[in-house]
């Protein structure tokens, strides 16, 4: 009986450390397979924030009533859907095609619906699934998507990073069409919907929807100056300065310099000409002619514009007044207040030197970037460039990029041998108005 007792007495140990241990290993696997999921869903859906197609709807189309937003290279639109979109669905519709300006918010409703679920939309925890339905909507399903892959976990900082992956796919792949046609204002209409959403995101609560009053100047940075009077957009040209000669009888270069120091000499007289187009501030580029403050830049910078202030490479800003324009030349003059001492540009006394092959450089501030140099050779002199009896200087696509309007192109001495004005659309490459055009620009104005 005691040799059973004992048996008994093991054999009931023995099960309760199986028990035990059987125990420990389900709670140590159970809080492994919580970590994994939670790791690799933290973007996804949780229990206290579900993804609702209505709440997504309503973001969504809130984010385009402040702009009158081209989502695609396919025409105008209407809530952010194209006219192509609306064809190919009144087509799948057996519905005869209509303007999508005549769509109806049922239809939108519809439309948006079909997109959140082809880009599967509602695995994503909010602000995320409304960053997810506007891509797809805006790109299309495709390129929507793959903005959406590898995020951040936190849904609310991924919903920031599908913003800045957007706005910097729309400059590496439009930067073209930045001042031919309509591109300008397509660009600028894109990347107001990419900052508001990166603002409706950042100021996303749980609790409660997003609030869409914030101020987009305060969300970008933007504090302008404090001007002694309201800016002018019309030129002043009865008052326009007389300044000292600013081009040279004879040029001094004899040597050429290395690119580090071309960029030393050129940026102190390259500044940044801020303007507003369609609410959305951002800078252009401009010279420094004379110490009292006459820059130059282009007029199709200033043209449909709201001029706000000159920023230096110092970091000081100034405001002023524009003084001439010149559409058929593509060139303007800028006159800062207050300004005295400043570093000036030195140009060279003709462009006739350079020819095709010549290294260039072009300093400005384009795709968010500030005081950038570039450096590509001339593919061509006396080029076309859509000015009415002007011939420029062409370079290779990529060497020029939005923001580079107005800016010097410099040789390889450091001399301004011309001002960067655009990229043409079927090519990619940029022109330049050389420097002999410039000078009876300022000349005449000068006299």
């Amino acid at each position: 009986m005691r040799r059973i007792r004992r048996f008994r007495t093991r054999r009931i140990a023995l099960l309760g450390m199986n028990l035990a241990l059987w125990v420990a290993t389900a709670l140590v696997l159970l809080r492994l397979f919580q970590e994994m999921g939670s790791g690799s869903r933290s973007t996804q859906l949780n229990s206290t924030q579900q993804a609702s197609f209505e709440e997504a709807f309503q973001s969504v189309t809130e984010l385009g009533r402040g702009a009158a937003y081209l989502p695609m290279p396919l025409g105008g639109a209407e809530y952010g859907i194209s006219q192509a979109i609306y064809d190919a669905w009144r087509y799948e519709q057996r519905q005869p095609p209509q303007e999508v300006e005549q769509i109806s918010l049922d239809e939108v409703q519809t439309i948006y619906q079909h997109y959140w679920n082809r880009g599967n939309c509602a695995q994503f925890a909010p602000p995320l699934d409304i960053a997810c339905l506007d891509s797809v909507i805006s790109f299309g399903v495709e390129h929507g998507k793959g903005f959406l892959t590898n995020l951040p976990t936190d849904p609310q900082a991924a919903a920031l990073e599908v913003a800045r992956r957007r706005e910097e796919f729309r400059y590496r792949t439009m930067g073209n069409y930045a001042f031919v046609g309509g591109g300008q204002q397509f660009l600028t209409e894109g990347i107001k919907r990419d900052r508001a959403l990166a603002s409706l995101a950042e100021s996303y609560s749980p609790s409660q929807q997003s609030d869409f009053s914030f101020d987009l100047r305060r969300w970008l940075g933007f504090e302008p100056p404090q001007p002694s009077e309201p800016p002018q957009p019309a030129p002043d040209v009865e008052n326009s300065p007389r300044s000292p000669r600013v081009f040279p009888e004879t040029s001094s270069a004899t040597t050429p310099l290395t690119s580090d120091e071309i960029y030393t000499q050129s940026k102190p007289f390259t500044v940044e000409v801020w303007i507003e187009t369609n609410g959305i501030p951002a800078p252009a580029t401009g010279i420094i002619l004379t110490s009292d403050g006459l820059i130059l830049t282009n007029q199709h910078v200033v043209k449909d514009s709201v001029f706000n202030f000159v920023r230096l490479a110092d970091g000081r800003d100034y405001s002023g007044r524009i003084v001439d324009v010149d559409p058929g030349l593509d060139l303007a003059l800028i006159q800062l207040e207050g300004a005295s001492n400043l570093p000036v540009a030195e140009f060279a006394q003709t462009s006739s030197h350079v020819k095709q092959g010549d290294t260039v450089y072009a300093i400005g501030s384009p795709t968010g970037t500030h005081w950038q140099m570039t450096t590509a050779q001339i593919i061509q002199v006396q080029s076309d460039c859509g000015l009415m009896d002007v011939r420029c200087i062409r370079t290779p696509q990529g060497f020029l990029k939005p923001g580079n309007s107005g800016g010097p192109l410099l040789d390889s001495f450091g001399q301004v041998i011309g001002v960067n004005r655009a990229i043409q659309q079927r090519t990619g490459e940029g022109v330049s108005i050389p420097v002999e055009v410039i000078q009876a620009y300022v000349e005449r104005n000068q006299n």
